[in-house]
């Protein structure tokens, strides 16, 4: 009776006494120490007595020790390799070429087999198995396609082993420049880059599962900077068990440095090991911003910088890595970036960065981080929206701005890119107000409105001939675009007839929903009316110059409105190429102004490359948006036309 005691003590040490008093009656002896139980009916989980005897203790089996992994390096093949001895044994190209090897046992039975990269003779790549049966190889077994951009060839080529059960074949596509367009009547000048000069193509990683039954599991390549997010984009992957299930999952990390970041900012995108293949674990990359964010909030009052480190840390991941802002700089199989669905945590980074960068005064950075608010894939919350709004609203402004009402003028035609229908006489003693069915001037110093010849009232932005006229900034396949038109097809506001030309301001990737092949397609009509914010301030002798933010571009055109040459920055601290028609820019491009809800920005080219907010007293008060600036020549007067009224800003600061 002892002994069953102690092995009932071993397995079940906590049974309650009911249950003991029954199992012992039925064995038909009592202990000692259960004979005197007069609380066999309690429900209490009462332990063994120590007079029961030692505890008999099971032993959990040792988990099995896995022997150490040590990575195995691909062999890489020059161009033209057609045979390759391993240990003694020869593989060789039916076709085409072998271009790397990765040998290693594949099917356990000590020997080493081969994954092997080659290419057919129309240099398409493909991924085989070679599996040792002896003193041979037997034939080369396919496993797929290593697909790779249209228009390119393969590269560098390297295979490693990331742990005994995967590997990964990293390519390097080479690209040829394209063939460029035939030149247009009246079109000078070169194409930028030889045709069919080498053009470096971006890293691409396939996956492969090892064993008897190797499969390219997964395939993630990264994407020219070119219209996409901005910055250096790396990727590393290794494997590890996130889920603890015992198997094998595989994490993509990748490093964003951004453009004027301390340091890269690394995010972990795992790929979970099922049944089925591979899965994306979905609730990645959004808990590592959140955490991220959370930490942003806590520092944003205490230190700012560190908050706005932090959040600029989270739009750079969510921008490189999310498919929904369609700035991605990875592509997962055929798709730009990976759904991340509406992130609450890249909404929560654009307001805290805009709550940091007002509070710092950096106007244009303010501006863009608001504008981010509204970007496609970001939720935003209704406090953190008016908080990024109160921050804004405080921003500081130059001191000493004061303003006066002047006459009723507004004017809400087309085209969608035009001249503002304000603009300061060379003097700066009156304001032409045009756009409307008749112009006129409007006195400064006496406040008099007089009638002002008809061709004053033009705002047509035309070229130096006049002949031409751009009318829009809208999207293509290529990127953002000028509309330009011949000007006499533009009546009263309205375009009439097809674009002469759409010379580009910059690349941008395709919007989701469009149907372009190359540079060649249809937009849907939403994506198609995205002017990314660029604003034209006129058609110089160089080319058309337009700004946006911080940047200012001039798009050099020849006679017919065609680019003749890339689009290029205008360095700080210098004038933009003049002579400009008056209005939001001054004539010889030392400064230009544009409306804000949150007040006039006025932006110094030269003497000093500044950049202003003014916000009279009273402006929150005024009733409407913002609407057409002016600036004089001297840029020390603004006028805005804000709820159809004309009003003069002065400048003591100026």
């Amino acid at each position: 009776m002892r002994t069953y005691a102690l092995t009932l003590r071993s397995l079940l040490p906590t049974l309650t006494l009911r249950t003991l008093c029954v199992v012992t009656l039925a064995l038909g002896a009592l202990t000692p120490a259960l004979a005197g139980c007069d609380d066999c009916g309690s429900s209490h989980a009462v332990p063994f007595r120590a007079d029961a005897g030692p505890a008999v203790v099971a032993t959990p089996e040792p988990p099995p020790v896995r022997p150490a992994f040590v990575a195995v390096d691909g062999i890489v093949l020059a161009e033209g390799t057609r045979e390759l001895a391993i240990e003694g044994a020869p593989i060789r190209a039916t076709a085409g070429a072998l271009r790397g090897a990765l040998p290693i046992d594949l099917d356990a039975d000590s020997d080493r087999d081969a994954l092997i990269v080659s290419t057919d003779d129309a240099g398409a790549a493909a991924l085989a198995t070679a599996i040792r049966e002896g003193a041979a190889f037997a034939a080369p077994r396919a496993l797929g396609a290593l697909a790779l951009p249209a228009g390119c060839v393969l590269g560098e080529v390297r295979l490693r082993t990331i742990a005994a059960t995967y590997a990964t074949v990293v390519v390097t596509p080479r690209c040829a420049a394209p063939t460029a367009p035939p030149p247009l009547p009246g079109q000078v000048g070169a194409p930028t880059a030889p045709v069919g000069a080498p053009l470096a193509g971006e890293a691409i990683t396939f996956v492969v599962s090892l064993g008897a039954e190797p499969r390219i599991r997964e395939r993630v390549q990264l994407l020219a900077e070119s219209g996409r997010a901005p910055g250096v984009v790396a990727l590393a992957v290794r494997v590890e068990d996130r889920d603890g299930d015992g198997s094998d999952d595989v994490v993509f990390d990748l490093d964003v440095a951004a453009p004027g970041a301390a340091a890269a900012a690394r995010i972990s995108l795992p790929w979970l090991e099922r049944p089925s293949g591979l899965a994306r674990d979905t609730h990645e990359p959004e808990a590592q911003l959140a955490e991220r964010m959370t930490r942003a909030k806590r520092a944003l009052r205490r230190n700012p910088d560190n908050a706005l480190a932090l959040a600029r840390e989270v739009l750079a991941l969510h921008s490189a890595i999310c498919r929904e802002p369609g700035l991605a700089r990875i592509a997962v199989g055929a798709s730009d970036g990976v759904p991340c669905r509406s992130s609450a945590a890249a909404g929560a980074a654009a307001a805290v960065a805009t709550q940091a960068l007002a509070k710092k005064g950096e106007i244009l950075a303010a501006l863009d981080a608001w504008a981010t608010l509204d970007r496609a894939g970001i939720s935003v919350t209704r406090a953190d929206r008016d908080a990024a709004r109160a921050a804004m609203e405080a921003m500081p402004a130059e001191a000493g701005a004061t303003w006066r009402a002047g006459p009723a003028h507004t004017y809400r035609g087309g085209p969608d890119a035009r001249l503002s229908a304000l603009a300061f006489s060379p003097a700066g003693d009156a304001l032409l107000l045009r756009g409307g069915p008749a112009a006129s001037s409007w006195s400064v110093s006496d406040g008099s409105v007089s009638a002002a010849p008809p061709e004053a009232g033009d705002i047509l932005l035309r070229d130096p001939s006049a002949r031409l006229a751009i009318v829009d900034v809208h999207r293509s396949c290529r990127g953002f675009v000028l509309g330009i038109v011949n000007a006499a097809n533009v009546v009263e506001g309205v375009v009439v007839g097809r674009y002469l030309a759409e010379p580009l301001i910059a690349a941008a990737p395709v919007p989701q929903g469009s149907r372009c092949n190359g540079d060649v397609g249809t937009l849907t009509e939403a994506a198609r009316l995205d002017a990314g914010g660029y604003l034209v301030l006129g058609w110089a002798p160089q080319g058309a110059v337009v700004a946006r933010g911080a940047d200012v571009r001039i798009i050099p055109l020849d006679a017919n409105g065609a680019a003749i040459g890339e689009p290029s920055m205008l360095a700080v601290g210098t004038p933009a190429p003049a002579p400009f028609p008056a209005g939001a820019a001054t004539a010889d491009g030392s400064a230009y102004a544009f409306a804000t809800p949150f007040g006039v920005v006025l932006r110094e080219l030269v003497p000093r490359a500044r950049v202003v907010l003014l916000r009279p007293e009273g402006w929150a008060a005024a009733q409407g948006n913002p609407g057409d600036v002016a600036v004089s020549s001297d840029a020390r007067q603004v006028a805005v036309e804000k709820g159809g009224v004309v009003y003069l800003i002065g400048r003591t600061g100026g």
